[in-house]
């Protein structure tokens, strides 16, 4: 079986096992920042991604209520206990004002939380939409290593919260890029949801910053690259 990230077997020449062991290191391959959602040249210059998408506004498309705070949560199957819905619904029922939920992916929303959702969205254009629509993206998931929805969500300027264990990390950095709660805490989700609903247009312009920075697919395959290499030297 191959390794994660196209890496050959570690049992197919001695020294398989120490690259696999080194490629760990390296971020997995991210989601082209300027192909995978769908910017224009506003948001690259670092203007809120809502304000950025040409034409109507996101909410607007999405026949969503412009006066209301949005947290999206997005996964193919939002009720895979993994993807942490059932923690992200407490917390915002612990709200006195709690925002609308907007869920995109396959599943039931939680009760008790006013939602709407969205359904799958494989569309690049209205993912951008999507993201750009939400003030903060909630990504509370318990056993996942890294999701591609917190590089895509600050790719479109817009923070996230989640909890402070697994790559996710390595995107959702503590109040540069959105809010780290400590694991499995609701309550300190629920801080954190305020933290960034309170801020969200302030993270905007650091949240792109990071995505430019250290998620585009080129600075990826350079760092591969780079990789195998320097492995290939030590051989």
């Amino acid at each position: 079986m191959p390794v994660p990230g196209g890496l050959p077997q570690a049992e197919a020449r001695p020294d398989g096992l120490a690259l696999a062991a080194q490629a760990l290191r390296v971020p997995p391959l991210a989601p082209d920042v300027d192909r995978s959602v769908a910017l224009d040249a506003g948001t690259r210059a670092g203007q809120p991604a809502a304000a950025a998408l040409p034409g109507a506004e996101p909410r607007h498309r999405l026949d969503l209520p412009e006066n209301r705070r949005v947290v999206l949560f997005c996964a193919s199957d939002v009720n895979a206990p993994r993807k942490g819905l059932e923690l992200l619904a407490r917390a915002l029922r612990s709200l006195d004002e709690a925002p609308l939920l907007l869920l995109a992916g396959n599943g039931d929303p939680p009760a008790g939380v006013e939602s709407r959702s969205l359904g799958a969205v494989s569309d690049d254009a209205v993912l951008a939409q999507v993201y750009a629509a939400a003030d903060v993206l909630a990504v509370p998931a318990v056993a996942d290593a890294l999701t591609q929805t917190a590089i895509e969500s600050i790719a479109c300027g817009t923070p996230c919260v989640s909890f402070d264990r697994g790559g996710v990390t390595d995107v959702v950095r503590h109040l540069e890029t959105g809010y780290q709660a400590r694991f499995g805490d609701v309550g300190d989700l629920a801080r954190g949801l305020l933290a960034l609903l309170d801020d969200a247009d302030g993270f905007g312009p650091r949240c792109r910053r990071a995505a430019e920075d250290e998620f585009s697919v080129d600075l990826q395959v350079r760092r591969y690259v780079e990789l195998y290499e320097q492995v290939l030297a030590e051989a």
